[in-house]
């Protein structure tokens, strides 16, 4: 019985073993992997794929390598023959102690068996194995063995091969590395994916010091110093330098756009590296008020070349450091502005054309937009310049509205923004950035406004012929918006007499901040480069309170700065025949005796104002003082747009006005002029639709409705369907309480001598 099993298995034994391949095939052809460097010839890194091939011989791995692997991988490789029956007992003594599978005593043979012929691990293998690594050891030598191992061996996604590793891990050649570096490869070979973790730094630490103590070709000294060197979990993978960058870059370029292993990119590492380190300073600051990302973006204004790109400042932080802010699409709220702006100086605007900043209602989806300023307050009437230069809401939506949100999207899309939804689906918010853009293309952008009305590509690769793109924005109105967001003096009501803004240098710059504090952002430029900053949270979480100028623009003004002294930042040239008027602050127009604030302002030849101030009226006062004389008073009649405002603001009329001037309230005005109308229903807007909420009680859900209106208007007749509502003063608000179905509200406006003027709404409620 037992000579008939002895055969059995003999015969079982000779069968498998003469069915196992004898030989291993390996891939030993090389193709040389993808270096890159910055502008300069500095290396950056080097890419590895699936088409890179990084054999290396066994003559060109270092002898130090080869000890602390065998050292860490199998001690006696040099005296098994594939099998270690030492390390086999002691493992089964380990597992049989901790009832648990503690070693499995894998020789390097066996692992390169497991490697070549794709075993999986499991106890029914593992004899086969090592019968496998056995018949292995006959046909080759210990060295082709070590050879085929070290090229054999998977680290990372992508990543095979102990070259390519090094090239991966550390951005230099297995030669290149040092003996703590080489210790921390082998270290790596046991769970490159565990130990590779930020969470396992101090473990591997402990196993690479470990493993430096067990070499014999290192002296005590030399042993000593490489268990001291510095390591850092960002240097690990060799992503600091730029990991976004080169992200993106890949992304964009596919290997066929390489015209050769050696590719020079755009970036300036040394630039990047000082502005990185500014960047992670100013993030220990904005931490504290729930700021998590900063993405910064440097742009050439000639060439396009991406100088700087921090697509998160700090690639390792677990709360998204790996996101890309310069490529997620993010609501760029203010920073728009300019581009309105532009559009409105393209269709006969000036920089001293009044626009409105008062309450306003607009047409969104289904009802009435009412929008307000940062600051929450209205300043009525305002100058185009100002109104960019503080960057208030009501003007830009003002003009939005004018000019046609379709427009608007068309010009905005001349400049390279695009946006996943039409213009109707933004609405008038289309200029208050409610759509989403990522910061590449808004910044990208703003190279226009420096360009005279072209931007350039961005590009990576520095062999990319440029790409110029022209815009719908002429030279003139390029130049007028670089004069505006130039000019410190515009912008000193929003953000004071210094700012974040501000350089010591010709610059131009715009905030933005998004609802909610969600995102804010800085966009500057100068002749010759453009920055921009965003900060915020990748999660879409709320910051405290952090606006465009708290929070990006810090970061903003040290990049400008950095970058500036590295990079001439040039000077802003007009190339157009501005000329220099006086107008009235207020009306924006030539200024009368009444103005008594007026200032220079730029305008272009066929732009500027021809018509006398409007604004400002002389009136006759009696009794203005006690002993009965007569005095001409100054006084501000503004467009009946603003009555509202000026009520609210204690301006009052014109009789107020004058009472004020002569501190006497028994003065009596014998003459002024008044403007007749318009008169107009400014909210709700006619066509919104409107729903009753059944959860709330109906005494509750009411409209209230305002009103422009001239001095001449005494009192107003409120009508639903030609049926009398209400009669009011002008000034007091009219409220209606909602009532399913289609109404037309008319209201009508008398003055002393009768019927003045009139307007309607249709309102649809559901």
């Amino acid at each position: 019985m037992i000579k008939k099993l002895t055969f059995f298995f003999l015969i079982l034994f000779l069968g498998v073993w003469f069915s196992l391949p004898s030989k291993i095939d390996i891939n030993t052809k090389t193709k040389p992997v993808i270096a890159l460097y910055d502008r300069h010839g500095q290396h950056i890194r080097s890419i590895v794929d699936d088409d890179s091939s990084t054999y290396i011989s066994l003559q060109d791995i270092p002898a130090l390598f080869n000890e602390l692997t065998i050292n860490a991988e199998d001690k006696r490789f040099y005296y098994h023959n594939g099998i270690d029956f030492l390390a086999l007992l002691r493992a089964l003594i380990q597992n049989l102690k901790g009832l648990e599978t503690i070693s499995g005593a894998s020789t390097i043979s066996q692992q390169l068996v497991r490697m070549a012929f794709s075993y999986k691990r499991s106890l029914f293998n593992k004899p086969l194995v090592m019968l496998h690594a056995l018949k292995i050891e006959t046909k080759h030598t210990k060295g082709e063995i070590l050879e085929y191992y070290y090229n054999l061996l998977p680290y990372s996604y992508k990543v095979k091969g102990i070259q390519s590793a090094s090239l991966y891990y550390f951005g230099k050649t297995l030669k290149g590395l040092s003996a703590a570096e080489m210790a921390t490869l082998v270290v790596l070979i046991r769970a490159p994916s565990r130990y590779s973790q930020k969470h396992n730094k101090e473990k591997l630490l402990e196993m690479r010091n470990k493993l430096i103590d067990s070499s014999q070709l290192l002296s005590k000294s030399h042993k000593e110093l490489s268990k001291k060197e510095k390591w850092y979990f960002e240097n690990f993978r060799n992503l600091a330098k730029s990991p976004h960058f080169i992200r993106a870059l890949l992304k964009k370029h596919k290997n066929n756009d390489f015209k050769n292993n050696e590719i020079k990119t755009t970036l300036d590492l040394k630039l990047q590296t000082e502005i990185q380190k500014y960047v992670t300073e100013h993030m220990k600051r904005l931490s504290k008020k729930g700021v998590g990302a900063a993405s910064v973006l440097v742009l050439d204004n000639k060439t396009g070349d991406i100088l700087t790109y921090i697509g998160n400042y700090d690639f390792f932080n677990e709360a998204g450091g790996e996101y890309d802010g310069i490529l997620i699409p993010r609501q760029p709220g203010s920073t728009l502005k300019p581009f309105t702006y532009a559009l409105a100086l393209e269709n006969q605007y000036h920089s001293a054309s009044i626009l409105p900043d008062v309450e306003m209602y607009f047409k969104s989806g289904l009802g009435t937009y009412k929008p307000r300023n940062y600051s929450l307050n209205f300043t009525g009437p305002r100058t185009l310049r100002e109104s960019l230069g503080n960057s208030l809401n009501i003007p830009a939506l003002y003009l939005a509205d004018q000019l046609g949100v379709e427009n608007l999207m068309n010009f905005y899309q001349s400049f390279g923004l695009t946006f996943k939804e039409s213009a109707d689906f933004y609405g008038v918010g289309l200029t208050l950035g409610n759509g989403e853009l990522s910061l590449l293309d808004l910044t990208n952008s703003y190279m226009a406004f420096a360009n005279k009305g072209q931007f350039t590509k961005a590009r990576f690769l520095h062999d990319k012929k440029p790409k110029h793109i022209k815009t719908k924005m002429s030279p003139a109105t390029a130049e007028m918006i670089t004069d505006i967001l130039s000019d410190r003096h515009a912008r000193k009501e929003a953000f004071g007499n210094a700012s974040a803004l501000d350089t010591n240098f010709h610059s131009a710059a715009k905030t933005g901040t998004s609802t909610l504090y969600r995102d804010n952002w800085v966009v500057g430029f100068t002749e010759n480069f453009t920055v921009g900053v965003w900060v915020g949270n990748m999660d879409q979480k709320e910051m405290e309170n952090v606006s465009g100028i708290t929070g990006a623009g810090p970061i903003y003004q040290d990049t400008m700065n950095i970058v500036a002294k590295n990079y001439r930042p040039g000077h802003f040239k007009k190339t157009q025949s501005y000329h220099t008027v006086k107008i009235c602050a207020h009306s924006g127009s030539l200024p009368t005796k009444s103005c008594q604030r007026t200032y220079t302002e730029n305008f272009l030849p066929d732009r500027s104002p021809t018509k006398r101030c409007s604004f400002h009226k002389k009136v006759i006062a009696k009794n203005c003082h006690s002993a009965g004389d007569s005095k001409e008073i100054d006084v501000l009649s503004l467009p009946s747009r603003y009555q509202k405002w000026m009520w609210q603001n204690d301006i009052g009329d014109i009789t107020k006005q004058v009472k004020k001037a002569c501190m006497n309230e028994g003065v009596l005005v014998e003459s002024y002029l008044f403007e007749k109308g318009p008169f107009k229903i400014l909210s709700p807007v006619s066509g919104a639709l409107y729903a009753i909420d059944p959860s709330i009680p109906k005494k509750w859900q009411e409209l209230q409705f305002d009103i422009a209106y001239s001095k001449k208007v005494t009192k107003i007749k409120w009508y639903r369907n030609n049926e009398l509502l209400k009669v009011s003063k002008p000034h007091q608000p009219f409220k209606w309480k909602l009532l399913k179905g289609v109404h037309n509200i008319k209201a009508k406006a008398y003055s002393k001598n009768g019927l003045f003027e009139e307007d309607n709404v249709l309102l649809h409620v559901y």
